[in-house]
Parts: C-alpha cells; sequence; structure tokens
C-alpha cells in the first residue's frame, strides 16, 4: 500500500499533474427469483422478467442475461445468469431463478353431497346441526382444497345419526333437491344392520342402488362405498363383508365409482373406536383418503392430473 502512494507521488511530481485513480468496476443486482404459472397443456412458458441494476464501471456498460428475457422456460427451475460488462471489459455477474409450475390441478365437478348416517356426520351423540372435527367429511374437504386450490371445494354433510338406509330414500331425494349437487358420496347401511333379525342384507343392498339410480337418473356421478369393518362388542361385524359384497356388486352391474372403505382400513380394526362400530379420527381419516383417491382418479382434469402430483395424507 505505501509502494503504491509513493508511486503515485512519484508519477505525480514528475508529470505536473494529479494521474486520476482507476475508476470502479461495475456491479450488478439481479431481480428477485421469479415464479409463473404455466398454462394448461403448456409443457413451456414465455416469462419475461425485469433488467438487472448496473452501477459502476466506465461507459459504456452493456449487459446481457441468459436465458433472454421473453423466451418460453421449461417447467421447473431454470437459472438466468446476467453479466455486466464495461469499457475496460470489467465484468460483474448475478444469477436468479424463475421457477415455472405446471397449471393448478382442476377437478371437472367441485360440489359434492356425502350422504350417510352418524359415520358420514362425524360423531356418534345425538346432538343436531353438529358435525365434529372427526368427519371424514371434513378431512376431505381439506385435501380436495389443499389440491385444487385454485377452485371452490365444498363437500356438504347430509349424513345424520341412527338413520338406516331401508328408511332414508325420501331423505335421499329431498337432501338432493336441497343441496342441488354436482356429485354424491354415499355411504350407508351400519345402522340397518345393527337392526337385521333374519340376517338378510338384500333391502339394505336396494336400498341403496334405489339412492344411487335416484342420483344418477339427474345426471350426478355416484361414489359409493362399502362400509367400514367392525369389531366387538358390534353384534352384525360378521355381516359387513356380505353386505359389501352386494355394493361392489350393484357398483359394477351400475357403473357406480367404488370406494372401497373396507378395504382401505386393511384389516386394522385399532382404526373402529371401542363401541365396535365408529371409525376413531384416524379411520376417519382413511375413509377420506378412499374417497379423496377416487374422486381424483374419476374426476381430475387430464391435463391436471399429468402434471400435478399427488398430495395424500395418512394418518
Amino acid at each position: 500500500m505505501f509502494l503504491a502512494v509513493g508511486l503515485f507521488a512519484v508519477l505525480s511530481a514528475c508529470s505536473g499533474k494529479h494521474p486520476t485513480a482507476p475508476s470502479p468496476g461495475p456491479t450488478i443486482a439481479c431481480p428477485a427469483d421469479m415464479h409463473v404459472e404455466a398454462a394448461s397443456g403448456q409443457t413451456a412458458f414465455p416469462v419475461s422478467y425485469p433488467n438487472p441494476t448496473i452501477m459502476g464501471g466506465k461507459p459504456p456498460v452493456s449487459e446481457t442475461c441468459t436465458p433472454p428475457s421473453g423466451q418460453p422456460f421449461d417447467l421447473g427451475t431454470t437459472t438466468v445468469s446476467c453479466h455486466g460488462v464495461d469499457a475496460d471489459a470489467r465484468e460483474a455477474v448475478c444469477t436468479f431463478a424463475v421457477i415455472v409450475q405446471p397449471p393448478a390441478p382442476q377437478l371437472s365437478l367441485t360440489r359434492f353431497m356425502a350422504f350417510g348416517d352418524s359415520l358420514t356426520e362425524g360423531k356418534v351423540s345425538m346432538i343436531p346441526e353438529l358435525t365434529l372435527p372427526a368427519s371424514y367429511t371434513l378431512k376431505l374437504t381439506d385435501m380436495l382444497r389443499g389440491r385444487y386450490y385454485d377452485q371452490q371445494i365444498d363437500v356438504i354433510n347430509e349424513g345424520l345419526g341412527g338413520r338406516k338406509a331401508v328408511e332414508d330414500i325420501d331423505r335421499f331425494d329431498q337432501a338432493l333437491d336441497a343441496t342441488h349437487p354436482q356429485a354424491v358420496l354415499l355411504m350407508e347401511g351400519t345402522n340397518d344392520l345393527g337392526e337385521l333379525v333374519d340376517d338378510n342384507v338384500d333391502p339394505v343392498r336396494d336400498a341403496l342402488e334405489t339412492m344411487a339410480l335416484h342420483a344418477t337418473m339427474r345426471g350426478l356421478p355416484v361414489f359409493l362405498a362399502t362400509l367400514p369393518p367392525q369389531k366387538p362388542p358390534a353384534s352384525k361385524a360378521s355381516l359387513v363383508p356380505e353386505l359389501n359384497g352386494k355394493i361392489v356388486t350393484i357398483a359394477k352391474l351400475r357403473h357406480f365409482n367404488l370406494v372401497d372403505v373396507y378395504g382401505a382400513f386393511h384389516g386394522d380394526l385399532t382404526l373402529i373406536g371401542s363401541d365396535g362400530v365408529h371409525p376413531t379420527d384416524a379411520g376417519h381419516a382413511v375413509i377420506a383418503q378412499a374417497f379423496f383417491d377416487q374422486i381424483t382418479a374419476r374426476l381430475q382434469v387430464p391435463d391436471a392430473r399429468a402434471t400435478a402430483s399427488v398430495m395424500r395424507i395418512r394418518p
């Protein structure tokens, strides 16, 4: 440092002039990272970004960025590198990211009516106008809204504790008239089994088939669910597989969307509460996941399905 100062002084004395100190080189500041969403069906999206800010350097100072603004960017993250070069060929460099996200996934239908008994209602108690946080419908709503964040998703809970399928056809029709859904989620029959005298599950099957047909005659897709497993002290646990087998058969014959809730439990009876019938909170999460998987498979718009990752919630 002292040598440089001394040399500066000698040059000043010899020339009789004070030499000009070299100007600082250029500095460059890139814009912040950019997040953009591609349009449906696009795998690359044109992105225009602000110019970087260059300060200092000996004029003229040029700037270039690669890839240039306005060019198509592929889905994912692309690093943009910007260079500033002054008249003395001094260079400054900065980078930023352009993140092109796939389009928000879309459902073709967004308004669902969930119909059934206390397993749909989400509680054991008979307090009216109350749906406890355990309800699979609340969990399903959160899951659907989390995935299809660009749409308004509604799951209307028409579960009512103590009801039987064989007595619920009129209530089902009234609920359709009142809620105007675009699709129906149907899971009922638990109370029917508990009160059967002759162990004949055919009337329960017939009632479920009738309700589902009433919905399809209105042009509504039906997601028909098997019942979750039961355990002691439930007195009719052995009839659940029999009824479920008939539910599977009518779903195939009538082209209903089958939601295999029973299969989703994988025989894990710890997901059933102490009464042997009602699922635990974790059990309701399993039911919600089963409906979620079928709704996604059947109703997600194909362009979105190809690009969006599937959100899964496990108990």
